[in-house]
């Protein structure tokens, strides 16, 4: 029961609620406090969203798909890095796509027609195509 109740809390969806409030006390922070360690970190996070954008920009994908982020990016240049971080990075590639296999191997015979089935159906739509 531990683990199951574990395995929930580090769920995909909690963890980007927890960032995103995360997200929003650094943003009142920044704006209430004009101190030093608030200009280092947001230069930091600067500096990741420029990495991140070149990073995009060599990538082989679709033009739309890196125009997109890369606006996010410098819209938001605090946090655009961080989140195209968070929601492109796939961590159950591996898991899934052996879950498709297994479902792809144990459904493939009820996806192949019998010889007669064929022949029936060929048949039904003549039948049709008559009374049309």
């Amino acid at each position: 029961m531990g683990k199951k109740w574990l395995r929930e809390l580090l769920a995909r969806p909690i963890i980007i609620i927890l960032l995103i409030v995360l997200q929003v006390g650094l943003i009142v922070y920044f704006i209430a406090s004009r101190g030093l360690a608030s200009k280092i970190i947001s230069r930091t996070l600067t500096v990741l969203s420029v990495l991140v954008c070149l990073y995009i920009l060599s990538k082989k994908e679709k033009g739309g798909f890196k125009l997109t982020w890369v606006f996010l990016i410098l819209l938001f240049p605090v946090f655009g890095g961080i989140l195209y971080l968070l929601f492109n990075r796939q961590i159950s590639t591996r898991r899934v796509s052996e879950k498709i296999a297994k479902i792809d191997d144990s459904t493939r015979s009820q996806l192949i027609l019998p010889d007669t089935a064929y022949s029936e159906v060929k048949e039904e739509m003549q039948e049709y195509a008559t009374l049309m």
